[in-house]
């Protein structure tokens, strides 16, 4: 009889364990714990990257104004780093997209299609428009109804990549889409266009010509206090704007410009 307990006990708690996983499973209880492991994981510091990032943040809101800017301010900020032709970033990747010309500063796109025309590095944002339901197979499907690009004029003298993202429950990003397709073209994603120009080369690495989407390794989080300090250089937009601004520092560096606060 006790025995037989015994294994009634046993299957009890396997029963209970069990049935309070699946309810775990169920109400998706798991995912922020396995989130905690995976980043502990993966997410390791590594030696800094040749990256600087200008944040448009409030110290740059402060001293342009309120979003959205005349186009001639990027087009300055795109002239003042490629001041020294021989001291130039490699990439100017901005994060803003540029969809439609401007009807109340006109002047500001032309100064912009100038600008990037002189210049020759910069990488622009461009964005699928997805849908949410497909009404023929009634099946919740994320359909793309739509690419778009930097307007017309803009277009033929600059680069440009996807900046659609992958959220996680947690609203962190572990996963990004590398490319996609789009009537029948590859569109490559905002950060495989600045690594492609970086590198000087007009396909990219095999593995992403192979995949589509990655696991994202952070190496390691912005420094205000520049490359010793922190893995990236992080700095305010406004800073270009600076008279003591140095571009020649810049020289060879990948240049991000993208809205950002700063902690």
């Amino acid at each position: 009889m006790k025995l037989k307990g015994r294994t009634i006990k046993k299957i009890v708690s396997i029963a209970v364990t069990i049935i309070l996983m699946v309810f775990l499973v169920f109400l998706n209880l798991l995912a922020g714990f396995e989130y905690r492991i995976q980043d502990r994981v993966y997410q390791n510091p590594r030696l800094p990257y040749p990256i600087a990032i200008f944040g448009i943040d409030e110290t740059a809101m402060e001293y342009f104004g309120p979003w959205p800017w005349p186009r001639s301010v990027m087009a300055q900020a795109i002239d003042i780093l490629n001041t020294y032709e021989d001291w130039r970033p490699a990439v100017i990747g901005v994060d803003v997209l540029y969809s439609e010309a401007s009807y109340f500063f006109p002047d500001g796109d032309v100064a912009l299609v100038e600008a990037a025309s002189r210049a020759g590095n910069v990488v622009l944002a461009s964005t699928f428009h997805i849908g949410g339901i497909c009404h023929e197979t009634l099946v919740f499907d994320p359909l793309i109804e739509r690419l778009i690009l930097p307007f017309p004029d803009l277009l033929p003298h600059v680069e440009h990549g996807i900046v659609n993202a992958i959220t996680d429950h947690d609203g962190v990003i572990r996963n990004a889409f590398l490319w996609e397709r789009f009537a029948g073209e590859v569109i490559y994603s905002f950060p495989v266009a600045v690594s492609m120009m970086y590198q000087g080369v007009t396909e990219p690495h095999p593995f992403i010509q192979e995949n589509a989407d990655m696991f994202i390794r952070y190496s390691g989080k912005p420094g205000h206090s520049g490359f010793i300090y922190g893995n990236f250089f992080e700095v305010s937009f406004a800073e270009i704007f600076d008279p003591l601004f140095d571009p020649g520092w810049y020289d060879g560096r990948i240049v991000l410009i993208g809205p950002m606060l700063l902690a």
